[in-house]
């Protein structure tokens, strides 16, 4: 995987970890677009857990096109 961050941020004591994405993508398929980032999540947090020192950064992808923002819930491991 090859990428870089679009932007890492703090809102009280919580950091997030955020991607635009200018996918053509609807509403409905949303929720199906955004699993395909999971491996991206995954990578981008481990990266985070050891450059910061924490163990739970938040993951939203941000779809430009449709004005919306989803997180992304990591389910298992990679690392």
């Amino acid at each position: 995987m090859r990428g870089m961050m679009d932007v890492l941020y703090k809102i009280g004591d919580r950091l997030v970890i955020a991607d635009y994405k200018t996918d053509q993508v609807t509403m409905t398929d949303l929720p199906a677009k955004a699993e395909k980032y999971r491996y991206q999540k995954a990578v981008y947090a481990e990266a985070v857990k050891r450059c910061v020192k924490i163990d739970n950064p938040e993951f939203k992808l941000i779809f430009l096109r449709v004005g919306r923002a989803i997180s992304i819930l990591l389910l298992y491991d990679f690392f």
